[in-house]
């Protein structure tokens, strides 16, 4: 998570800009799999055990997005 907050922070980047950049399917919403190639963008090294924790902690209806 704190790697994903380094680089928001270091290149400035919006987190429109990323959702629109990364959703792949144009629903306007991150699911997990676009999730984790958002991630693994910024972190190569981040396993899929982090990603979920991540995941389940910005998910916080629960809903998938």
């Amino acid at each position: 998570m704190e790697s994903l907050k380094k680089a928001i922070s270091l290149y400035r980047i919006s987190l429109n800009d990323l959702i629109k950049h990364f959703d792949s399917n144009k629903d306007g919403k991150i699911d997990f799999n676009e999730f984790g190639k958002l991630v693994i963008c910024i972190d190569k090294y981040t396993k899929e055990q982090e990603l979920k924790e991540m995941y389940d902690i910005l998910d916080n209806d629960k809903s998938g997005y």
